[in-house]
């Protein structure tokens, strides 16, 4: 029964080792889970930037468009102005200064001949203006091109740097998931071990309630055989497992400790929940909840660590009696001997760790 509680206790150790493990990995798995969310929303955010710079060059170029036809339709009247232009001026050059003077010298009026001199100086004049605002607009509509094929190849120098970048995450995104996916992996191993060890220390328990069955049954009957009958405190007859106290149940309480040490006695007097060595009791007793203090009451354990006058495994034992001085008695196996019960007034405080009640 003790190696089979030794063998729980392992596989609590191993399940508890894996349950740690799982908590590691399924932190790790939380914060993979939360950079590839990060990663969704950059990608979310440069696919929304890439589609903004798309439509920032589609703008450009429609603009871009416009703005050349608009340059087709001045080089082709400047063309025609510049050609009609030409026309007047060569007409006029053909006629030679003796029609200029015959225009003039016709006039019938004063009036008449000022006003056909403007007339020829307007003409010609509002021709030449023509021709150079149509020339200034077409060197405005050539700066706008230029400007806007330097705005065109930024923003397609920026809409390549997006693309990358959307590369990138994706490449980052793909590796998170295929690591998440490893993680998930590994935990769903992990509990399925868990599982596995989970069934193995339900196994063990079992038989460990089969072997405190039997044992229990085997007491019972040796009880029964030497007088021990229904007697709930120490044996008038000498029997040396009688409970010490009337609380006790016939036959102790459960105890998976070795028959023949201080322990076995101890736990057979008094219910305990935690295993180790004698040494270890006050501390085990502590991290299970039990009730302990510096002071003897008849019913607790008194333990004693290792070294002074004991083993290296300590030693503990039932007190039975307290006295006014301080002095008290307990009752223990396996001080004088193996097996051996004994009674003795302990008056010294010397190496205890303390009570458990």
């Amino acid at each position: 029964m003790e190696q089979a509680q030794g063998q729980i206790d392992a596989a609590q150790r191993q399940l508890d080792q894996i349950d740690g493990q799982q908590q590691d990995e399924q932190s790790k798995a939380d914060a993979i889970s939360n950079l590839i969310s990060g990663l969704q929303q950059q990608i979310a955010s440069e696919q929304a930037a890439i589609q903004q710079t798309v439509g920032e060059i589609t703008a450009t170029q429609r603009q871009i468009r416009f703005t050349q036809a608009g340059m087709i339709r001045a080089q082709a009247e400047l063309g025609a102005r510049q050609e009609l232009l030409d026309e007047r001026v060569g007409v006029m050059a053909s006629q030679g200064q003796g029609d200029y003077l015959e225009v003039v010298a016709t006039a019938t009026s004063f009036n008449q001949f000022i006003d056909r001199l403007s007339l020829i100086r307007d003409v010609i004049h509002s021709d030449q203006q023509l021709v150079d605002r149509v020339k200034d607009t077409r060197a405005q509509l050539d700066s706008e091109t230029s400007q806007l094929n330097a705005q065109q190849a930024q923003e397609q120098r920026l809409l390549t740097s997006q693309r990358n970048q959307e590369n990138q995450l994706n490449n980052s995104l793909a590796t998170q998931q295929q690591g998440l996916q490893e993680e998930q992996g590994l935990i769903a191993q992990l509990s399925a071990q868990g599982g596995q060890v989970q069934s193995q220390i339900a196994g063990l328990q079992s038989r460990v309630q089969e072997l405190d069955y039997q044992y229990q049954q085997q007491l019972g009957a040796q009880l029964d055989a030497s007088g021990g009958g229904s007697d709930y405190g120490p044996s008038s007859s000498g029997n040396p497992l009688a409970p010490l106290f009337n609380w006790v149940p016939r036959g102790g309480y459960p105890d998976y400790f070795p028959f023949g040490q201080c322990t076995f006695w101890a736990a057979y007097n008094h219910m305990v929940t935690w295993s180790g060595n004698a040494t270890d009791w006050y501390g085990n007793a502590i991290a299970q909840g039990a009730d302990v203090s510096q002071s003897p009451s008849v019913g607790s354990i008194v333990v004693w660590g290792s070294g002074g006058g004991y083993s290296i495994y300590g030693h503990v034992a039932i007190v039975i009696a307290v006295y006014g001085s301080g002095a008290f008695v307990v009752s223990e196996m396996n001080y004088e001997g193996e097996g051996i019960i004994d009674t003795r007034t302990v008056g010294t405080r010397y190496d205890i760790e303390g009570f458990i009640d």
